[in-house]
């Protein structure tokens, strides 16, 4: 990590040393960028994701043995039959054991030959002690050996205990004389959550107390530990050579004199033209206010610019004033088609030289007298 780091610092310096032989405007964009990635500030914000990315992975690796699934086997479905010449009834419930006001189906299935009509019953409101709570009746249907009559029952019951579901009668026609058939019986469980609960008046004697072994379990807090460790040892790192280095990162107004020399000399050799080299001119002008007053200036436009450096107060309204008269110049040759003269360019580039050198003199100024005074 601190060897990536450093060749990433590097190689943003060789980029923004190596501005003079590029002949494309949009290179410079990726220069700018990664001398704000390398600024003391950024270097801070990711040493503590770095720290954050590892608080959160201890955390998911220490909780991960203290949840656990628990899971209850459920009593599967079991049918029932019954017979009446080349007539067949079967009778599925969902389950045999239910708790108290748990839904239970009952699917009644009729297979009976084409001549033969099957009248399925009434659906009541009550079917013995369970509440018939809804129901469905489907057509019959064709079948490999008939005809197949369908209807489904949800039942439940708020009564505990052993129940019986009565007998299902349904008339037949056309079968001879057997003219209806009768379902058997089903045996249906219904438990209360109340039960299989402690009887606070029937007391049991403690027991004596059993030595029990204990398994040994494998510890992986080292693997924390070694992490935070590296991890902050490379923090320490990168603050120690964040602060040798400070004093060697160029400064915003060095970058644009960089940027403006580099347009220049491309403009006087011809590898750049008019268009390009003032809409090089104005990225290079906005990128060094982004970098020197911590706005985005490279997002806004040249009112809304001219207006945060008016409110913030930092250059002489004359500063200003000249800004605004290079903005909009650039502005009419890049959005407005304007075919700038290449003396006339050469002016402009010159102008933005002479603007950002006395935009830097306060700056300088200022850090000139809080070095003096941290000297002192």
């Amino acid at each position: 990590m601190l060897v990536g780091t450093v060749q990433q610092y590097n190689i943003s310096r060789n980029a923004l040393a190596a501005g003079s032989g590029r002949g494309s405007v949009s290179a410079r964009k990726p220069a700018a960028s990664a001398l704000r990635l390398m600024h003391p500030r950024c270097l801070s914000n990711i040493i503590a994701l770095s720290q954050f990315i590892l608080a959160v992975f201890l955390i998911v690796f220490g909780a991960g043995s203290c949840f656990a699934i628990q899971t209850e086997p459920e009593t599967g479905a079991k049918s029932y039959s019954a017979e009446a010449g080349p007539v067949k009834m079967t009778v599925t419930i969902s389950k045999n054991k239910a708790a108290v006001a748990d839904p239970v189906e009952l699917n009644l299935s009729i297979l009976a030959p084409d001549d033969v009509k099957v009248f399925l019953p009434q659906v009541p409101s009550h079917l013995g002690s369970l509440d018939v709570i809804s129901h469905q009746e489907w057509p019959d249907l064709p079948s490999t050996n008939g005809r197949q009559w369908r209807q489904k029952l949800v039942l439940e019951s708020i009564q505990t205990g052993e129940l019986k579901i009565p007998a299902i009668e349904v008339g037949l026609s056309g079968n001879g004389d057997d003219d209806r058939i009768r379902s058997p019986e089903i045996p249906l469980t219904i438990t209360s959550v109340l039960e299989d609960r402690a009887d606070p008046a029937a007391f049991r004697d403690i027991r004596t107390v059993i030595d029990l072994p204990v398994p040994e379990k494998r510890s992986y807090a080292w693997i924390g530990w070694t992490a935070g460790f590296v991890v902050g040892a490379v923090a320490l790192v990168a603050l120690a050579i964040a602060v040798t280095r400070r004093r060697r990162w160029i400064l915003p107004g060095g970058w644009a004199m960089q940027e403006l020399i580099s347009i220049r000399a491309e403009l006087d050799q011809g590898k750049l033209s008019n268009s390009d080299g003032a809409s090089g001119l104005s990225v290079t002008l906005r990128t060094f206010l982004e970098m020197q007053f911590g706005f985005s200036a490279a997002s806004s436009t040249t009112d809304q610019v001219l207006d945060e450096l008016r409110e913030r107060d930092e250059l002489k309204p004359e500063l200003v004033d000249d800004l605004a008269g290079q903005l909009h110049q650039l502005d009419l040759i890049t959005y407005a088609g304007l075919e700038p003269d290449k003396s006339e360019l050469l002016k402009a580039v010159d102008a933005a030289s002479s603007w950002v050198e006395q935009a830097m003199a306060p700056a300088a100024s200022q850090d000139s007298a809080s070095d003096s005074g941290g000297g002192a």
